[in-house]
Parts: structure tokens; sequence; C-alpha cells
């Protein structure tokens, strides 16, 4: 009797340490797991931020010319529609009777604004 106990004591405290032992594997699988996915979401982010970083880099020598091409195109606009109005006033009519007269003049508008749009912007991601 006392050596089945004995072997019934060795068998339980072997089946306690498995389950120990089982149970501590899973706590481990568990946390590998949760810092496998960290890990995955870091790099997801650092690769994002890198193509933020060269999108905004790329900004940032795109903007400087938009704004320039935008100027450039103002002046010609303007000086375009100065020509109109005086020849709508020799003729003696009105400068939106030119065709396509308005239009320029609603684009200029819009160009302003955009203008503005992208200096804003410039300064914002500089």
């Amino acid at each position: 009797m006392r050596e089945e106990k004995s072997v019934y004591k060795a068998l339980f405290s072997e089946q306690k340490s498995n389950k120990v032992e089982l149970t501590l594997v899973n706590d481990l699988n568990k946390v590998i797991k949760e810092i496998d996915s960290v890990l995955d979401d870091i790099k997801n982010k650092v690769a994002f931020t890198r193509v933020v970083e060269a999108d905004r880099n790329n900004l940032l020598s795109i903007l400087p010319n938009l704004r320039d091409k935008a100027n450039d195109l103002f002046e010609k606009g303007i000086s375009i529609m100065d020509k109109a109005q005086t020849a709508a006033q020799n003729l003696g009519m009105k400068p939106s009777n030119i065709t396509n007269y308005d239009k320029l003049e609603n684009n200029m508008n819009v160009l302003v604004k955009d203008i503005d749009s992208v200096i804003k912007a410039h300064k914002s991601i500089k």
C-alpha cells in the first residue's frame, strides 16, 4: 500500500508539473503572439512614416514651383484681361462680351485662392 501511495504521489506530482509547464508554455506563446503583433504594427507604421516623409519632401520641392507657375500665370492673365478691357472699351462693349473673358476672370479668382492655399501648405509642412 505504501508503494502504491508513493507511485500515485510521484504520478500526481508529475502531472502537476506537466500542468504547470503546459500553462507556462501557453502563457509564453500568448505573449510571443502579442509581441509579434505589436512588432508587425510597428514595422507597418515605420514603413508608413517613411512614405509620408518622402511625400513631404516631394511636396516641399514641388510647392514652390507650383506657386511660381501660378504667379506667372496670374500675371499673364492680368495682362490679357487688361488688353481685353482696353479692346472692349475701344469697341464700346463690355469685356464680358468677349468670348471666355468671364471664364478667365473666374479662373483667375480660383487661382488667387489656390496660390494662397499652396503658400499656407508650404509653410505648414516645413
